[in-house]
């Protein structure tokens, strides 16, 4: 099984949707509240690790960040298939 590490800001509804996901198929995740007005979404360690693009939130799966998330609609199809399959499965 996978594991998540979610990157979230409280005030994000995109956070809200992740986690409730991830919760509601059962997934374990691993909740890193995110200081978004310190500026660390701007620092090359948050785009290697977390987000290149230097965004809230971060969603990494297994050491591999996912890229505006399972549930933002820009997300790619294939992740948001791939987390309700393991949903469906467990």
């Amino acid at each position: 099984m996978s594991s998540y590490k979610l990157h979230y800001f409280p005030a994000s509804e995109n956070s809200y949707k992740s986690a409730l996901m991830l919760t509601l198929c059962g997934q374990r995740f691993e909740p890193i509240w995110t200081n978004f007005g310190s500026g660390i979404t701007w620092t090359d360690e948050w785009r290697r690790n977390v987000n290149p693009i230097g965004e809230i939130l971060g969603l990494v799966e297994d050491g591999v960040s996912l890229i505006q998330t399972a549930l933002n609609t820009s997300a790619p199809p294939r992740i948001v298939n791939r987390i309700l399959t393991q949903c469906l499965i467990a």
